[in-house]
């Protein structure tokens, strides 16, 4: 392990697998064992602004998921409503400031939402939501709102092999929460296999953030959104993929960015690690092909690379198949390391090709805006 990660990594990795290991021998899930309380019966939302009490497992720097959540929280309170973020246990954060620090320097500068503790007195609010399997449990067990949801991202079950985290994960789609989904092809699952109300909304992009430079772009350049530690994000299909990409084309450059180490990578490239949104601009304007895998819900990522008018590779699924135009806006591969080495040499080839799946990736994105976005789940809040 050592001499793929190097010293510095490896004791890296060792910790956090040995902490793993604690958290699941130690993690006490009768949260789980949470009773149900009834609606808030007879109670109506208000038809002005809205007081929404979210919960949220704990985070880190890079979350997209959070990233995502607060993101909504904000641009609803430019909406005018007053939200509040209660972290449910175990969490890293000793206090409240810190935890709004954090997503202020790291994650929505304008923040302004406040936090709370699992335990401490909550405040009455029209609506409580669910972030995550856990947290849906928590939400469950309260009463007194007009409105229960379940801010959906990721169908959570596929996180895990088959155990009692799966199953505790899935029961969560029966709770009877009303859930917002983050792509139309995760609110069919939720309807069609578990009975849930269900309605998606878009992931969108910043505009502000991910747009065309006026730079050249370094020829057969290819990015990979590389996050070993996320299974869902299939690395290792990925540098499958890679590898017969630079048998059959030596001269093409890989570069990896999204994790901080990686083990022994079998070829010659670049790994840059977590970067930051002005970095991710910059290299999403300068490569030839960005390789994302999506394997349960979409990412964020496709969206801000297309901005860049960055051409993507990504897998033939069902949800990226609803989202986007296969061989129009983006190539679509099965997921199989032959076809994916293919698609991506099909980009770099084909100058034509490549530069019309940029152009008609940059229009699609364009009318994604977290603005459209928050005022679709405004109104789904208030309609579902």
């Amino acid at each position: 392990m050592v001499k793929s990660y190097g010293i510095v990594s490896t004791v890296r990795l060792i910790w956090i697998l040995i902490s793993n290991m604690m958290y699941l021998e130690e993690k006490d899930y009768d949260f789980v064992l949470l009773p149900t309380e009834k609606r808030g019966e007879g109670k109506h939302l208000p038809k002005g602004p809205l007081t929404l009490t979210w919960f949220i497992p704990d985070f880190d720097v890079g979350s997209g998921g959070h990233t995502t959540i607060f993101r909504i929280i904000s641009l609803l309170q430019v909406l005018g409503h007053k939200s509040t973020i209660v972290l449910i246990p175990p969490t890293k954060f000793q206090n409240r400031g810190k935890a709004l620090e954090v997503v202020v320097r790291h994650f929505v500068t304008e923040f302004t939402g406040e936090f709370m503790f699992w335990g401490e007195e909550l405040p009455e609010s029209d609506v409580v939501i669910a972030t995550s399997w856990q947290t849906a449990y928590y939400v469950n067990s309260l009463g007194g709102s007009a409105g229960r949801f379940y801010f959906v991202q990721d169908f959570e079950p596929h996180f895990f092999p088959m155990g009692s985290l799966y199953v505790f994960a899935e029961n969560t789609y029966r709770l009877g929460l009303k859930c917002l989904a983050a792509s139309p092809w995760l609110a069919n699952l939720l309807r069609e296999n578990y009975g849930a109300q269900a309605a998606s909304f878009d992931l969108a992009y910043s505009p502000g953030q991910y747009f065309p430079m006026n730079i050249t772009r370094k020829p057969k350049t290819v990015l990979f959104y590389a996050r070993h530690l996320t299974v869902r994000r299939g690395f290792e299909l990925g540098i499958l993929a890679l590898k017969l990409l630079k048998r059959a084309a030596p001269d093409v450059e890989v570069i990896l960015f999204g994790a901080t180490a990686y083990p022994n990578i079998p070829f010659p490239c670049t790994c840059l690690g977590v970067l930051s949104h002005e970095e991710l601009l910059r290299l999403y304007n300068m490569a030839t092909v960005g390789l994302v895998i999506s394997l349960t819900n979409y990412s964020l990522i496709p969206n801000e690379m297309m901005a860049c008018r960055l051409p993507v590779v990504d897998m033939e699924t069902e949800c990226m198949s609803m989202i986007y135009r296969n061989g129009v806006d983006i190539v679509l591969a099965p997921p199989d390391p032959h076809r994916i080495a293919s698609a991506i040499l099909s980009l770099l080839q084909d100058d034509s090709f490549r530069e019309t799946i940029a152009k008609n990736a940059h229009q699609a994105v364009t009318r994604l805006t977290w603005e459209k976005t928050a005022q679709r789940i405004d109104e789904l809040i208030r309609n579902l």
